[in-house]
């Protein structure tokens, strides 16, 4: 009798745990199910955002792309009549007929378009000279700027690395000049400028330099800045800040609109304002600033549609006014090689920038 009770026991056990089991899995396969039809839901939805955001992007990108390439796009219009520039035809050819051909090209190019170029804030505030010879050249913001600072400081004896080029007394006292007497020199002056593709200028060295290639901007470091500002000029982490980091956070929306009363300001955070670092370094440890190609591409469309764009992505008519100086040498940045070594030659009164062949003749 107590044989089949502990049977019985037996069976209804292992019954019960195949029930229970049973129940596990259905409630299992119920719960999968639904968390199915969730995640689909959500995953639709972060589909349906993300083409929203896409296209968004990529009407950003197509938007600046037409901005930053407006020059070459009129370019190309009005050069339909004309002799165009064949760049495989340099092979060729000779230096000097290479820079005939460039500089036939501009003044072709420039008698169909009607930019109003800013000429008296080109001729006092652009060229930098070599003071010993009649040349200048006007440096374009990531088109070899940096390399021509270096050559005027070594051609000039000066200033020190870390005092800017523009500080130079020698400069400044040709800026305070009235205009008429600075177009006098200018004309009897060999002029320089150097160029490259725009976007190719955009990306490759703007957006990597400035913006940390779209990773997290750098924090200030007090130590760092004084150290570097010792031994070469350039811009400070604030410069940094005020000219870069805060008007793309501004273009993009991506500061609290009552922020300002964090930082006791009695306005919400304008980018044309100057602010000291103190303030900069709040608003980096509340935003963690991280700006990637589209929101940087968002800074670029803006500010040339509000007429505010920085020199560093501004146009080369608006920096140098090409069509209103004649330019003795239009060289590419892109045909350069190496760090050419400057050595410079007084012929009369005249300026022959020997480079080894190295700046104009491969740059050509």
């Amino acid at each position: 009798m107590r044989t089949v009770r502990l049977r019985l026991s037996l069976h209804w056990a292992v019954l019960g745990t195949v029930l229970i089991v049973a129940m596990t899995v259905y409630a299992h396969i119920l719960w999968e199910a639904a968390f199915e039809e969730v995640s689909g839901d959500e995953e639709r939805e972060l589909l349906s955002k993300k083409s929203v955001r896409q296209d968004e992007e990529e009407e950003y990108t197509q938007t600046s792309a037409v901005v930053l390439l407006q020059n070459e796009t009129e370019f190309r219009e009005t050069g339909r009549n004309l002799a165009e520039y064949n760049p495989e035809e340099d092979d060729l050819t000779s230096a000097q007929e290479r820079l005939q051909k460039r500089r036939r090209w501009i003044q072709s190019v420039c008698r169909h378009l009607h930019h109003k170029e800013p000429v008296e804030k080109t001729a006092r505030n652009s060229f930098n000279y070599f003071f010993d010879y009649r040349a200048a050249v006007c440096p374009i913001p990531k088109s070899g700027s940096s390399t021509w600072r270096e050559h005027l400081r070594i051609v000039n004896r000066g200033p020190h690395p870390s005092v800017p080029i523009f500080q130079d007394l020698r400069l400044i006292k040709i800026q305070r000049q009235p205009i008429k007497k600075i177009m006098r020199q200018l004309s009897q002056t060999t002029k320089i400028i150097t160029v490259r593709h725009p976007l190719t200028r955009l990306v490759s060295l703007l957006f990597r330099s400035k913006f940390n290639k779209g990773m997290p901007l750098r924090a200030y470091s007090p130590k760092s800045e004084e150290e570097r500002r010792k031994k070469k000029a350039g811009f400070s982490w604030s410069d940094n800040f005020y000219a870069f980091w805060l008007p793309a956070l501004h273009a993009n929306n991506m500061l609290p609109t009552d922020f300002h009363r964090d930082l006791n300001l009695t306005s919400p955070l304008d980018p044309d304002i100057r602010y000291n670092t103190s303030v900069y370094t709040a608003i980096y440890w509340r935003v963690r600033p991280r700006i990637n190609f589209n929101q940087f591409m968002k800074l670029v469309v803006s500010s040339h549609k509000e007429g505010k764009a920085n020199p560093h992505w501004d146009t080369y008519y608006n920096r140098c006014s090409p069509c209103r100086f004649d330019y003795d040498y239009v060289t590419h940045i892109e045909n350069a090689r190496g760090r050419p070594q400057v050595r410079i030659q007084s012929v009369g009164s005249s300026f022959e920038a020997d480079l080894g062949r190295e700046l104009l003749e491969d740059s050509l």
